[in-house]
């Protein structure tokens, strides 16, 4: 009986300890002070004098301490976005169009997003995910209404259907056009103020 009695008890002990060590971590104890950003960039869909493309914006914490090991760690997110942007090269305007998502997956990587612009619909297929345990990669498809300046929502037979009608191939057709991130960036956006971009 005493035994049982000093096993739940070591039990609860160490439930204890793990939740109160959790609770330290989140609350901030093994994260840097300071708050890092990164920006990501897709290429760009020129028409006429509009660029179109997506940026997004990882705020966070770098881990210290303890919650480095065993590789690195993992940052503390604070927010993410993944937002479309277009930008007038003639009154070099930056205006974002719309917010795809917030979550931050894992896996998540729109530098090799595919855009196309058809009947004022804009269309953008990038990697969001992959699947844990799995080496798959899973992609999002997203549509925006220039017309009426809002996201379309698509059902998944439309999904698949863009894919077939539209995105195979698409790289040996839209790669010469496209403009590349590090001209998007060093030509076009590198005199645009960080409060312009409007990241939430």
């Amino acid at each position: 009986m005493n035994a049982l009695i000093k096993l739940n008890y070591s039990f609860i002990k160490l439930i204890a300890i793990s939740l109160f060590l959790m609770e330290l971590a989140w609350g901030g104890w093994f994260y840097s002070d300071k708050i890092f950003e990164e920006q990501s960039f897709s290429r760009g869909l020129q028409t006429k004098q509009t660029i179109f493309f997506l940026s997004s914006l990882h705020r966070f914490r770098r881990p210290v301490g303890l919650m480095t090991f065993p590789d690195g760690g993992q940052p503390k997110t604070l927010s993410f976005e993944v937002s479309i942007f277009q930008y007038n090269i003639k009154n070099k305007k930056l205006e974002k169009l719309a917010i795809l998502t917030r979550k931050k997956e894992i896996g998540i990587n729109i530098k090799g997003t595919k855009i196309l612009l058809k009947d004022n619909l804009l269309t953008f297929m990038f990697r969001c995910r992959n699947v844990q345990n799995r080496n798959i990669r899973t992609h999002c498809i997203h549509q925006f209404s220039l017309e009426k300046s809002q996201e379309v929502k698509l059902q998944k037979t439309k999904k698949n259907s863009l894919v077939e009608n539209n995105f195979l191939n698409y790289w040996e057709r839209y790669r010469d056009i496209l403009i590349q991130i590090s001209v998007l960036k060093n030509h076009f956006l590198n005199t645009i103020p960080a409060t312009i971009w409007n990241f939430e």
